[in-house]
């Protein structure tokens, strides 16, 4: 669920972009009118996700859709008889083979 809109969606305001600033802990604040399109507020959740273009995207995360990944999940493993740290381990491997596609040997 991407949110697209028209240039000249009421909530926002003219804008097309917006600058801010990364604050020491890597928090950045969503501009009024971006919060107000995406419709989130105070403790929402939002993925950030890199599209193929190399674009990062922000789109709310529904608690719902959170539970029933999470419930999805929990599924496969028990079924599959794959403990918490074995997911943990292929996490982890293809992390990092998908950063090292992406940026080679650092």
């Amino acid at each position: 669920m991407l949110a697209t809109v028209q240039n000249d969606h009421p909530s926002l305001m003219g804008l097309k972009s917006a600058i801010t600033k990364v604050q020491e802990k890597g928090q950045v604040t969503i501009p009024v009118a971006f919060r107000k399109l995406l419709g989130v507020d105070k403790g929402a959740r939002v993925q950030f996700a890199l599209n193929e273009e190399g674009e990062v995207t922000i789109k709310p995360v529904s608690v719902s859709a959170v539970r029933t990944a999470v419930s999805s999940i929990s599924q496969y493993l028990e079924e599959n008889d794959i403990s918490l740290e074995e997911l943990d381990a292929i996490v982890d491997s293809v992390q990092d083979r998908i950063f090292e596609e992406m940026y080679g040997d650092l």
